[in-house]
């Protein structure tokens, strides 16, 4: 059941302190969930005879649900299993979960380089600073190119990192 205080709670840890580092580079859940997708991915392509399209698109939705019906029932267990124990663990890994999956500290950290960088007029400085929010090679893009780069991912990972968080929490 959605508790818009767990919510509020991950969202101001998130402003707080954003993606430690340590963190997000192997305890990350979304790292486990790319993972899982990788994997099921390679089980799927090793085992789907002849892929064509419309088998493609198939396996993708299974895939996909997959994920989502794995990654739920995991978080539910825990949540479920530490409430057992004590009420309150429930409660703090409830608001940790969300919290590791929102990112708008650190989005908006990552954008204002970009920004600042651009009204210095220093387009290598801005390039860099798009590496955090793109995974395209960005080397050529000259100041538009750095601009559209930038308002694209940003609403892309505004999606991705608050509303579907906020949509699944």
């Amino acid at each position: 059941m959605f508790d818009c205080n767990l919510v509020l709670a991950a969202y101001i840890l998130d402003l707080l302190l954003g993606d430690p580092a340590w963190f997000a580079e192997r305890w990350h859940p979304v790292v486990g969930i790319g993972w899982l997708i990788s994997a099921g991915e390679g089980v799927l392509r090793r085992y789907l005879p002849e892929p064509d399209a419309s088998r493609e698109r198939l396996a993708g939705i299974g895939l996909c649900l997959g994920v989502i019906g794995i990654t739920y029932c995991l978080a539910a267990a825990m949540v479920s299993l530490l409430e057992a124990v004590a009420p309150w663990l429930g409660t703090v890994v409830s608001v940790l979960l969300i919290y590791s999956c929102f990112s708008a500290r650190s989005l908006g950290d990552a954008a204002q380089c970009v920004k600042n960088s651009l009204a210095r007029g220093d387009i290598p400085k801005a390039r860099q600073g798009l590496r955090h929010l793109v995974g395209r090679d960005v080397d050529r893009l000259d100041e538009e190119g750095v601009v559209r780069a930038a308002v694209e991912s940003v609403a892309e990972s505004t999606v991705d990192g608050f509303i579907a968080p906020l949509f699944y929490a």
